[in-house]
């Protein structure tokens, strides 16, 4: 059991690094770590990034708990339906825009993270660090709300817990050696992941959307749901 909860969760961190590199690489590269010797600059990184699953370790437990509270047959994959289609929504109208498209206000809600996120940049201290990273974890990202919609699919707070640490952990070798080794990657080769990062994004958009849907689709399909048969019938919610 536990399998179909990690093995996808850990697919969906290592396909979502790009969209990661996009969206967060600056900041994985500008973190001030650069005073620091080899051993504590590794150190830096990797507190950063477990400052980051300790967000999603939180965002876990919360959906999980979240979706036990609403365990009705069915309103699980009209929530994967939803989120999907939003997912895709923006994602085209960032492919299109040439930009990173944002939900309006989204920067005012969030002000507080930015402004923690500000103070920590600042801070020349691996306890600085690890708090710049979770709240890095925190920040709006599609791919990390469709990881919490995957938690919440799950209707515990466990297992939730267990599926955004794995998401966490797909991401980690990427950003890591983008924190590590970013100035060996061209600016070119920047621009091109930030062009990917959106077509990513409308792909995690269009998985979350079949899964929701339950079209019998191979593997995307089997990722199972709570109250749901997998045959597609009784709890489909187009039936």
């Amino acid at each position: 059991m536990f399998l179909a909860v990690i093995i996808p969760a850990f697919m969906l961190g290592l396909v979502s690094s790009a969209h990661c590199i996009g969206m967060c690489g600056p900041l994985a590269m500008a973190l001030p770590l650069h005073h620091l010797s080899g051993p504590r600059r590794t150190a830096g990184v990797l507190l950063y990034n477990g400052g980051r699953i300790t967000s999603y370790l939180l965002l876990g437990i919360l959906f999980g708990w979240l979706g036990r509270t609403v365990l009705v047959p069915g309103i699980q994959q009209w929530i994967a339906i939803i989120a999907g289609i939003v997912m895709i929504v923006i994602s085209l109208l960032s492919v299109t825009s040439g930009k990173h498209y944002r939900l309006p206000y989204i920067q005012q809600l969030f002000k507080p993270v930015y402004q923690l996120m500000n103070y920590c940049m600042k801070q020349r201290q691996l306890p600085g660090i690890y708090l710049l990273g979770i709240a890095n974890g925190l920040l709006p990202c599609g791919l990390v709300y469709i990881a919490a919609t995957g938690a919440f699919m799950w209707g515990d707070s466990f297992k939730g817990l267990v599926f955004m640490a794995m998401y966490g952990l797909g991401t980690v070798p990427a950003m890591a050696g983008l924190s590590l080794l970013g100035y060996a990657i061209s600016i070119p080769a920047r621009n091109l992941i930030r062009k990917v990062a959106p077509c990513i994004a409308l792909l995690a958009g269009a998985i979350l959307l079949l899964r929701g849907l339950n079209l019998n689709v191979p593997f995307i399909s089997s990722w199972p749901i709570p109250g749901m048969h997998h045959d597609g019938a009784a709890c489909s919610p187009l039936k």
